[in-house]
């Protein structure tokens, strides 16, 4: 189901851990207007970088945060955060874009665990910038 222009229901609700994706669903579904405001959202971010956008992760029912070691707090538990890897810009040219521009947003941080990064965006007016190294964050 098309939410914007650019995205997608299943893909703010898909995860890898397929054993927890109807799980996921479901708790979208019974959120749909946060689901749909997140959408908005990344949409915003979208037309303002004005590349495709991968989304790695967005909305987390409770026990798919768990799986993936979220905090009862986060973001994305709440529908307020999307992860994602931007197409044809790095994500230090992504970060300084969303950073330096009028968007409002609550934290805006390039994570690491592995040998993988992705930019995680929150909902907000907090602006806060930070840095994940996988091990611990670093403000800008």
């Amino acid at each position: 189901m098309k939410l914007t222009k650019n995205f997608t229901f299943e893909e703010l609700t898909n995860t890898s851990h397929k054993d927890l994706l109807a799980d996921n669903i479901y708790y979208a579904v019974n959120n749909m207007d946060k689901v749909k405001e997140l959408a908005l959202f990344a949409q915003e971010v979208r037309e303002l970088l004005n590349v495709p956008m991968t989304v790695t992760s967005a909305v987390r029912c409770p026990s798919l945060n768990t799986k993936v070691g979220g905090t009862p707090t986060s973001q994305h538990q709440k529908i307020e955060a999307i992860d994602f890897i931007p197409a044809k810009i790095s994500l230090e040219k992504t970060f300084d874009i969303i950073r330096y521009s009028k968007l409002k947003f609550g934290q805006l941080i390039i994570e690491k665990s592995g040998n993988k990064e992705w930019i995680h965006i929150s909902i907000g007016n907090k602006r806060e910038t930070l840095y994940f190294n996988g091990k611990k964050y670093i403000k800008f």
